[in-house]
Formats: C-alpha cells, sequence, structure tokens
C-alpha cells in the first residue's frame, strides 16, 4: 500500500467520524487504516478539532480510557440553531398549514432532506 498523504488522511477521517457521530473510534483504528503512528493521527486530530471550531461544524472530542478514542459531535453555536429554529417556526406559523379535521401540514417540510438533517444535526446536538 503507497504512504497516504496527509489531506487524504483528513478527509477520510472526517467522513469517518461525521457518518457515525456520537460514536467513539479508537486511534489504533485509524492508524491500522491509514499505516500512520498514533503521534501523527493526533496532530491529524488537532488539526480536525480546529477547523471544527473555526468553521462552526461540531466538536472533536478525545475520549481518554481503556474505551476511549475520538468522536464526533455535530453541534452548532446556540446563535446559529435558535435563528434556524426560529426560521422555521415563522415557516410553519403560516395561516395555510392547518387542514380541515385540524390536521397540521407538515410534508413540505419534513420530505426537505436539508431541512431535515438540519434539524438532526441541531437534535443530535
Amino acid at each position: 500500500m503507497d504512504k497516504i498523504r496527509r489531506n487524504e488522511r483528513l478527509a477520510a477521517m472526517t467522513s469517518i467520524l461525521a457518518a457515525s457521530p456520537n460514536k467513539i473510534h479508537t486511534l489504533s483504528r485509524f492508524c491500522e487504516l491509514f499505516g500512520a503512528a498514533k503521534s501523527t493521527m493526533s496532530e491529524d486530530i488537532d488539526v480536525l478539532r480546529s477547523v471544527c471550531r473555526t468553521f462552526d461544524l461540531g466538536e472533536i472530542e478525545t475520549v481518554t480510557g481503556a474505551s476511549g478514542g475520538v468522536r464526533f459531535r455535530p453541534v452548532q453555536s446556540h446563535e446559529a440553531s435558535l435563528a434556524y429554529i426560529q426560521g422555521l417556526c415563522d415557516d410553519l406559523s403560516g395561516c395555510g398549514r392547518v387542514l380541515p379535521g385540524g390536521f397540521f401540514y407538515l410534508s413540505d417540510i419534513l420530505s426537505d432532506t436539508v431541512i431535515t438533517a438540519r434539524m438532526g444535526t441541531i437534535r443530535a446536538g
């Protein structure tokens, strides 16, 4: 296997962590996957942590102990979450949402994958 470059490791780690939020991945797993030393993986995790913090993408946490490792938590700033929820509330408060029989129309909101993914991110955080 060819040596894996840092940008490739960072992209793969980001994808792995984002695909399974709140799941702990051991450092040994990444070391085996990329054929790199633990010190190298720790440096890569620090880079990912910094990027996530800078762009408000979530948190990269390290967990110490026997079952420790690294995990991604998809949290956003409280202000960004509140602004998004307020906009969603404004959309939902339209008078055309109440259907005959007292039902509330939500199909357009719940079928929009962008909206539901964002709601899931807020909820997961």
